[in-house]
């Protein structure tokens, strides 16, 4: 009883930190509560939370756990971070990337490549935020941009600050650095939007392989990874050196979307549907699937827990169904 007590006292100390930094950001911007929330209605929900619940630490009836992870992702937003979203270590796809970069972490040829495809919104980058953020001793992690394709120079440098290396003006030497940091501290390298690279991707991760004894992991979407492996022939040449390095088979069992057992687990954890929850999720699925897979999913639950808090409606499998066919013909979701 006393753990949990302190545990609550800790989460409200740290919701009172985050309220107060957002509520510094508010005023830099000047905006008014209805204008701030619109724009981050997101993570605040309603103008009465923020300002009566959140900013007056009135926590009553709460999902402490839930608000934390939202208001945690919005102070990374405000400070530049990237948007990190909650994971359950009972949903497949976590539990399918985990098994195997566990697997990845423990090979020792030159195997050592994992690479996962996923369509938009079905939590690959989820997983490898998480991977990274669980241990970030042993996990780098980088996320590539569209500058990056076909640009040798940028993409190394993007290496070098996950690494925590300097970089330079000059390839070669950026490289340099790379190789002996993952040398002499042999880590597991998660690189996020890797079809952003182009085929530089293949070549370098390929000679990383062979000159180092760290791992890498390639997320990025099937239809553009497919596209740019079947490019040219010299392109698939070089696609081809770097499958040899790669633990078979490739993780793409959410190549064309999530899952039902995906969904129900979001229902499960974020709205309490025990029973019912797989029954939702099956008549949903076909929706979300088209309409940005898991996030369009979480739209859905964010809107439940605000009219549940707010209006005191309770929320069941109908108003789940009602709302995801409402926000695909609205085109709400991304």
């Amino acid at each position: 009883m006393k753990t949990e007590n302190n545990d609550t006292t800790a989460q409200s100390e740290e919701l009172e930190k985050l309220v107060d930094r957002i509520r510094r950001h508010q005023d830099a911007l000047g905006l008014s509560d209805k204008l701030f929330v619109d724009r981050y209605r997101t993570y605040l929900g309603s103008e009465k939370t923020w300002r009566n619940r959140l900013c007056e630490a009135d926590y009553k009836d709460m999902a402490v756990g839930k608000r934390l992870a939202l208001l945690r992702t919005m102070v990374g937003v405000i400070d530049g971070g990237s948007r990190l979203e909650e994971v359950f270590e009972d949903m497949p796809i976590y539990q399918g990337f985990d098994r195997r970069l566990r697997l990845l972490k423990g090979t020792t040829n030159d195997r050592r490549c994992m690479v996962m495809l996923a369509e938009t919104g079905c939590g690959k980058s989820v997983c490898g935020k998480t991977a990274y953020q669980a241990n970030p001793r042993e996990v780098a992690y980088m996320q590539c941009w569209p500058t990056y394709k076909g640009r040798t120079l940028r993409i190394l440098n993007g290496m070098a600050a996950a690494l925590g290396v300097a970089d330079s003006g000059v390839a070669s030497e950026v490289l340099a650095r790379v190789i002996e940091s993952l040398k002499s501290q042999p880590i597991t390298f998660i690189i996020d939007e890797a079809h952003e690279c182009g085929v530089e991707i293949f070549k370098i991760v390929k000679l990383l392989i062979d000159q180092t004894p760290s791992r890498f992991v390639l997320l990025g979407f099937p239809t553009l990874w497919n596209g740019l492996v079947r490019k040219s022939s010299d392109v698939w040449a070089e696609a081809r050196q770097l499958y040899g390095r790669t633990k078979k088979p490739i993780y793409d069992d959410y190549a064309k979307g999530t899952t039902v057992e995906d969904v129900a687990c979001l229902l499960r954890h974020c709205l309490g549907f025990n029973g019912h929850s797989t029954d939702v999720a099956q008549e949903i699925l076909p929706t979300v699937i088209k309409n940005g897979n898991l996030r369009h999913v979480c739209d859905v639950i964010d809107t439940c827990e605000t009219m549940a808090q707010e209006d005191g409606i309770e929320v069941d499998g109908k108003l789940v169904i009602k709302l995801s066919q409402t926000y695909a013909m609205k085109g709400l979701s991304v």
